[in-house]
């Protein structure tokens, strides 16, 4: 019987309106094999028979994971960052996303936190930003009985409970969040790393120890899957010059030449559409978009933005 028992998976899923914007939202249950886009296919919400939007690479940042007591981490140093890193890559392989480097970055708490999500999103250029906190990682010597009468035993057991949250770069809004727990079991090689293996890779991986968490990762870029595939791919507008639309995205999000934007300005909790768009020019860091049916009568301002649909 594995060792590794997967605890609790929990995911906060908000109506797809408001999951456009950024929201803050309750909790729902979702089992396994039941992600977000899922659901909102059943809803009726999100169709895949939309097609290229579908296949667009959406930018997203992983800060550096926070650990709530440094000293149940001792034996892994250097997890917060491999964590950050190893996600990215491992997004960077299901082909849907294009990861921004945020692992020198860590989540701010308290009231500016909004403020402080829309500002980090702008300056590194990335439409999603995801935080995880390792709540739990104790060790405790197994034993037999309890109080005056616990024996204890050779082995030892390890507790491990991970959170994610996933907030909106544009509003700054928590959109959803998931808990994931695991507990882990045997001698010490198992439970924890004596010999300072590098985490995350290599030995590590062989252990209980390195096995639950390689689990808990991949369930946490499952779910980042399912969450992400029925948002809209969304960029900031750089300038507005001579008709012609200048957008940050990068030509490695697959939007071609002749594709369909939409523009529209966001002020505050407000979106004002501006009409849709088409794609005359991609270069590697940027595209140009022009107005579909004649030049728009606007002129380039703070907040604008395009968007898949």
């Amino acid at each position: 019987m594995k060792k590794t028992t997967l605890l609790l998976k929990l995911s906060a899923l908000c109506s797809v309106m408001v999951m456009l914007y950024g929201c803050s939202g309750g909790v729902v249950k979702t089992g396994s094999g039941m992600g977000a886009s899922a659901e909102l296919v059943e809803a009726g919400l999100c169709d895949p028979e939309l097609g290229a939007p579908f296949s667009y690479r959406k930018k997203i940042a992983i800060l550096a994971a926070d650990i709530s007591d440094l000293q149940q981490a001792s034996d892994m140093p250097g997890l917060d960052v491999a964590w950050s890193r190893n996600m990215q890559q491992q997004l960077e392989a299901t082909g849907r996303f294009i990861p921004v480097d945020a692992s020198n970055q860590r989540l701010h708490v308290g009231e500016a936190q909004q403020e402080w999500i829309k500002s980090l999103a702008e300056k590194i250029d990335a439409q999603f930003i995801i935080a995880i906190d390792f709540e739990n990682l104790h060790v405790s010597r197994s034993q037999m009985g309890s109080g005056n009468y616990a024996i204890a035993l050779p082995g030892m057991r390890r507790q491990l409970n991970v959170a994610m949250s996933i907030y909106d770069g544009y509003s700054g809004g928590r959109m959803t969040g998931f808990a994931y727990g695991a507990q882990v079991s045997g001698f010490e090689g198992d439970v924890i790393n004596p010999q300072g293996q590098p985490v995350l890779k290599g030995q590590f991986l062989e252990s209980e120890l390195g096995t639950a968490l390689a689990e808990i990762m991949s369930n946490q870029v499952a779910d980042i899957e399912a969450q992400m595939a029925c948002l809209p791919l969304m960029a900031r507008v750089s300038k507005f010059m001579s008709g012609e639309i200048y957008v940050d995205l990068p030509g490695a999000a697959g939007v071609m030449p002749g594709d369909t934007l939409h523009l529209f300005r966001q002020f505050g909790k407000v979106d004002t559409p501006l009409g849709p768009v088409e794609v005359v020019r991609v270069f590697p860091e940027s595209l140009v978009v022009v107005a579909k049916g004649g030049e728009p009568s606007l002129s380039y301002s703070p907040g604008m933005l395009v968007r898949a649909w």
